[in-house]
């Protein structure tokens, strides 16, 4: 038995999944960011104390899923500021008394993606977690890259309008992350829709002018993506987080802008597809992450 725990913002989802990393069992609760940072801390311990308690053993190790950088051993974020306080730096093998192995949200997905989901047979993709923000995960060679100090993968946060002075959240002017998030939608619609949930409603209703905002930002992703594609050139491109419940609203244009965009040079190019795993990625790929990291002895 393998458990992973994804602890986000607005939700903590866990799962234990036997050998072949099927899920044998499943919960989410509430996070209450805005509380205390022992509320979510109390509410992790609770979720493994209880499933030790129903198994009757004790597990030598979790996976958790976090927003943020995680440092070089994997047991702690390095680095998230302004949100779930105290996340940073918190020990959370002393916490748990046990071996606890920590990992970026969106490489944690890919986890879920390459070991057990859509890549399964994939050596190279990219993965984008499109919700608030934008987070990203790069696979190359069946091996997630993480770059100097972990902050590799991070797609969100790179130019696609140099004409716009708006800077994202790491100070990157006209992101792709201001240009699809959810975090922009107000700024980028004048003010007209405050969700991609209801921009996209009106675009299904008719709506002329939100049907131009929409397509707008669906074709900066597409560029965006097919620039990644042309540098890394992946086999297959993951798409997942809240914004994919448009479904083919978002699928079909981006599909038909990235086969426009992305250079083809004798080869078929990359396939634009949906995440499986939906919304317990996180702690599929952290519970993954933490049993080949502690059978390989690599900790």
């Amino acid at each position: 038995m393998i458990m992973g725990i994804d602890l986000g913002g607005t939700n903590i989802k866990g799962v234990v999944l036997d050998d072949q990393y099927s899920i044998v069992k499943e919960l989410s609760s509430a996070t209450f960011e805005s509380r205390e940072a022992d509320t979510w801390k109390i509410a992790i311990k609770s979720v493994v104390d209880s499933w030790e308690k129903e198994y009757g053993f004790d597990f030598k190790y979790v996976g958790i899923s976090a927003p943020g950088i995680p440092n070089n051993e994997n047991t702690m974020i390095n680095f998230m500021p302004g949100r779930l306080a105290g996340l940073e730096l918190f020990n959370w093998e002393n916490y748990l008394s046990k071996k606890v192995f920590v990992l970026n949200d969106a490489n944690a997905a890919m986890m879920a993606e390459s070991r057990a989901g859509i890549a399964k047979d994939i050596r190279f993709a990219l993965l984008v977690t499109l919700g608030t923000g934008m987070g990203g995960s790069i696979l190359i060679d069946k091996k997630i890259y993480t770059g100097i100090g972990q902050k590799g993968g991070h797609l969100g946060h790179f130019t696609i309008d140099a004409n716009d002075d708006w800077k994202d959240v790491t100070g990157q002017p006209g992101s792709i992350e201001e240009a699809i998030g959810d975090c922009s939608i107000g700024r980028r619609t004048n003010g007209k829709f405050s969700s991609t949930e209801k921009l996209v409603q009106a675009y299904l209703n008719g709506n002329q002018e939100a049907e131009n905002f929409w397509l707008q930002s669906v074709k900066y992703l597409a560029i965006a993506l097919s620039g990644l594609a042309n540098v890394l050139s992946p086999e297959l491109i993951i798409i997942g987080g809240g914004i994919t419940k448009a479904g083919n609203h978002l699928l079909e244009p981006l599909q038909a802008f990235f086969r426009e965009y992305e250079w083809r040079p004798g080869i078929n190019g990359a396939s634009i597809v949906f995440a499986q795993h939906g919304i317990y990625a996180g702690a599929i790929g952290a519970a993954i992450f933490a049993h080949e990291t502690y059978n390989n002895g690599s900790y």
